[in-house]
């Protein structure tokens, strides 16, 4: 029954399959996701990320969200967390290796973000519809 409720009213979220989902993923996969030492988060920051995803969908519309290029949803999800899977330290050493890791795309979408948003003055809106 709250799943029909959730689908109908998607501002109305009392249970949120897909943070499940991602707490339990995070959990199986924390110390084999990524080779890199600093790549795991804290699970918090796990939570907010898949959060934001939520909220982005709320706000936006599913299919503006899906269809949002990957750096802006990426790394807007890990902006809110506040945290990356990479320091600024591990991310340069991969890069100067000329190493390609998962979690590279989301620090370099949280980093495109943050500067976006001191740009337009923190507007999460207009960050979203290019306004």
């Amino acid at each position: 029954m709250l799943h029909r409720q959730w689908r109908r009213e998607p501002r109305y979220l009392p249970y949120q399959p897909w943070l499940a989902l991602a707490v339990a993923i995070h959990t199986v996969t924390l110390g084999r996701l990524c080779a890199v030492r600093s790549a795991a988060q804290a699970l918090s920051a796990v939570i907010a990320h898949e959060t934001a995803h939520g909220m982005i969908r709320s706000r936006y519309g599913f299919v503006k969200a899906a269809l949002a290029p990957q750096w802006l949803v990426e790394g807007y999800a890990d902006h809110v967390a506040q945290e990356s899977s990479l320091s600024d330290a591990d991310y340069l050493r991969l890069k100067e290796a000329g190493e390609q890791h998962p979690p590279m795309p989301y620090y370099e979408g949280r980093k495109r973000v943050e500067a976006a948003l001191e740009r337009n003055g923190g507007d999460v809106d207009a960050l979203f519809t290019g306004e």
